[in-house]
């Protein structure tokens, strides 16, 4: 399906780097379908590395900007799609051994899941373990985990419900790879609406674009 609004979508990226507008591409991304939205990641996943030389993105602050926006439209897009209560994608980062990611900025601070051991950085920021809880088992192995009852699988800690009072009913946490197969990226979605586990078609829906998000996360790091 071509997607009528690329255009659009593009200049709000090149919008990201001069203008402090935190929720651009968020809303912009919010309103397409899920067609359409496979259509930009494809789009975008070949076009991106050319973009950004094309906008002369050659500072670190204007990267980490766009890295930033670009996270916080894919967490809510992947979380409306899989209609999850609370979506987490954590970044890898090898040199520290560690998961990151940024609070976005449509989800509430006081209601985010933190893992015990994080450590908390530039206010929205959390870094956890490589080898701390179910995302970062999945970090290591690449295994996909789609858990019906949080509680009684043997890898899922407690304790990161009791901080903000939120309790995990179920949650898929899936792996994002680069085009050299390597883990980049984690996501974590929790409670799936209508009081379901996710399903095999939930995972499926994932990978449809998973790849594309796992490039395009490469490319910014």
């Amino acid at each position: 399906m071509p997607l009528s609004n690329t255009g659009s979508i593009l200049a709000t990226l090149t919008q990201l780097t001069t203008l402090n507008r935190t929720s651009i591409l968020t809303n912009r991304v919010k309103e397409l379908s899920v067609p359409e939205f496979i259509c930009l990641l494809d789009f975008i996943t070949a076009e991106f590395q050319q973009f950004l030389r094309a906008i002369e993105m050659i500072n670190n602050e204007a990267l980490e900007t766009m890295l930033e926006q670009v996270m916080d439209a894919f967490t809510l897009k992947v979380g409306q799609i899989l209609q999850a209560d609370r979506t987490t994608i954590f970044l890898v980062d090898g040199e520290k051994d560690q998961l990151w990611a940024k609070i976005p900025r449509f989800q509430k601070e006081s209601t985010s899941r933190v893992e015990p051991g994080s450590e908390g950085n530039k206010g929205r920021e959390i870094r956890i373990p490589l080898n701390v809880g179910l995302a970062g088992h999945v970090a290591k192995t690449g295994d996909e985990l789609n858990i019906p009852d949080a509680y009684n699988h043997p890898l899922f800690n407690q304790e990161v419900d009791e901080r903000p009072g939120y309790r995990t009913q179920n949650l898929l946490c899936m792996p994002i790879f680069s085009r050299t197969n390597q883990v980049v990226a984690v996501a974590q979605l929790l409670n799936k609406a209508g009081g379901v586990p996710f399903d095999s078609e939930d995972e499926q829906r994932f990978r449809d674009f998973a790849a594309s998000i796992g490039i395009i996360l490469e490319t910014c790091q």
